[in-house]
């Protein structure tokens, strides 16, 4: 079988997977895909087995849980080396990141942040042979989708997500532990409409006073 056909062949794989809620299959079947057909050189199928590789990520349940556990942690550290995360991590072969249930591995976190860069939500600078990470901030559409289901995630499938044993995110740089609860969301929805009440009261402080200088300019006091 050709490089070109291998890439058909995981094509086919990644969309059925998908259909049966098989979302570790479906990235990896879409990883291959794409390696396939650059190999093979042919530049329409790989241009377009990228895209709908992307558009898999975007609703990729796995992708969401790891990059919003990430993102909380780069938001805390922010600059740290895109090394000194995967270093905590756990390296795997191709077979064992079919498997739920198993720890993150490094390949999930590279996932995570190679796309979390790609859609805009982190930004990723070259520095030596790491990069340096920037929170862009939380994407409000992926915390709200997240936030309605009644567990941090929920697929609609028999297989579950990746587990993992710690109770709720750690992240510094010298303990990295990926997990995050739906009481953790709330509370940062909660937090979040506290800033924005406060941040329209010091708007509304403002326009107040302004109004309140030109009536006394008007009113020649």
């Amino acid at each position: 079988m050709s490089r070109f056909d291998d890439g058909n062949f995981h094509l086919q794989r990644a969309r059925q997977s998908e259909k049966t809620g098989d979302f570790l299959a479906t990235r990896m079947n879409y990883t291959k895909c794409v390696e396939c057909f650059r190999q093979a050189e042919a530049t329409t199928e790989h241009e377009e087995a990228t895209k709908e590789y992307e558009a898999f990520v975007s609703r990729d349940p796995i992708f969401k849980k790891l990059f919003i556990a990430l993102n909380a942690g780069i938001k805390e550290n922010p600059g740290i080396l895109q090394s000194e995360i995967t270093g905590k991590f756990e390296a795997m072969n191709w077979g064992q990141l079919y498997n739920y249930d198993r720890p993150i591995a490094k390949d999930d976190v590279y996932y995570a942040l190679y796309f979390a860069d790609k859609f805009g939500y982190i930004t990723r600078n070259k520095k030596g042979r790491s990069y340096e990470l920037i929170s862009n901030g939380d994407p409000v559409d992926l915390i709200n989708e997240i936030a309605k289901t009644s567990e941090y995630i929920s697929v609609e499938s028999s297989k579950p997500v990746i587990q993992d044993s710690p109770d709720r995110v750690t992240y510094v740089r010298d303990t990295v532990t990926l997990r995050i609860t739906a009481e953790d969301i709330q509370q940062a929805r909660q937090e979040k409409v506290k800033s924005d009440n406060r941040r329209m009261m010091i708007i509304s402080l403002v326009v107040i006073g302004i109004v309140l200088i030109i009536c006394l300019k008007v009113c020649g006091i």
